[in-house]
């Protein structure tokens, strides 16, 4: 039978485009998403292609180490199909709601290849490009607050001292770093259906501390702007009993596919059209991906049916 060799690291961004084509919850914490994918990974290499190739994802993962993993003809083909059945286990099994709807905010890596600060309306606007995105990325400043920047500059080894200097001598200084910037839900646009997202104003050196001061920022009711109760969701009356193990169901939508319902203790994850399109433990739903307001009156639907055979 033919077969194909790939090389750990290429399976790995492939198993990456797998889980966010279906909407997998991937840790927004870097050290957790690390774990994650040393946990489930080699797991899926020994299930899905054979158990003599798991060493190869585990030594990439751990070292980096290059490694080959060969697919025989039918493996390679079901490959996708076989990662997101682990996929949707790992979310049954391990996630958990946030503290914040999932689709609330998103944090975004990019480097500042070119970078343009200048003042406006009493505001400093950094203007930061990267050669690999169509758009660059806006965030305003006060001078007062400039001192936000301190950590991501203390991180990359530069004087905090540069921030009283002019605004090309604090560009220079930034030009050529990495970041990470955070955006957030303003509202969510009915008529488009569509959530409209504001940039969080500050940069980051971690996707962790990005976070830390995010929240610290919505806690201590310095951002008016964020509205994560805008986005629509159903109603769900069940409380689900813990005494039930993994069931599958299914629901009709009048033309919009079939809704796979699958559960696992308090935990749902709703499916359709292979995806992964909400998560609910016990009466707390969330959506996965992008909302599908559409939905929810089949949702509803199915929780009800469900409360009413229970």
């Amino acid at each position: 039978m033919a077969s194909t060799w790939k090389d750990a690291a290429s399976v790995f961004y492939w198993l990456n485009a797998i889980g966010r084509e279906y909407n997998f919850p991937f840790p927004k914490d870097e050290e957790k998403r690390k774990e994650m994918s040393k946990e489930l990974y080699p797991e899926i290499i020994a299930q899905a292609v054979h158990a003599d190739f798991r060493k190869e994802m585990e030594e990439y993962l751990e070292f980096g180490a290059f490694g080959n993993i060969r697919f025989r003809f039918d493996e390679y083909y079901t490959f996708k199909k076989e990662s997101k059945s682990f996929f949707l286990d790992w979310t049954l099994r391990n996630h958990a709601l946030g503290q914040y709807p999932q689709q609330s905010y998103f944090i975004m890596h990019r480097t500042i290849d070119e970078i343009n600060i200048k003042e406006q309306y009493g505001k400093l606007v950094f203007t930061m490009k990267d050669n690999n995105d169509r758009y660059p990325v806006v965030i305003r400043l006060s001078k007062k607050q400039l001192f936000l920047l301190k950590p991501f500059l203390e991180h990359n080894n530069i004087d905090t001292s540069i921030l009283n200097r002019s605004y090309d001598d604090i560009a220079k200084e930034l030009e050529g770093l990495d970041y990470y910037v955070l955006k957030y839900i303003n509202s969510y646009d009915s008529e488009r259906e569509k959530i409209v997202y504001w940039t969080y104003s500050t940069i980051a050196a971690t996707a962790q501390s990005l976070v830390e001061s995010f929240t610290q920022s919505v806690q201590g009711q310095f951002l008016p702007s964020f509205h994560p109760d805008e986005i629509p969701s159903p109603k769900i009356e069940q409380n689900r009993s813990a005494q039930r193990h993994h069931r599958q169901e299914q629901i009709r939508t009048n033309g919009k596919g079939i809704l796979n319902i699958h559960t696992y203790k308090q935990n749902t994850v709703l499916e359709i059209k292979g995806e992964m399109i909400g998560f609910v433990h016990q009466k707390e739903f969330e959506w996965m991906g992008k909302p599908r307001p559409d939905l929810i009156p089949f949702i509803e639907q199915a929780f009800t049916s469900r409360k009413k055979a229970s």
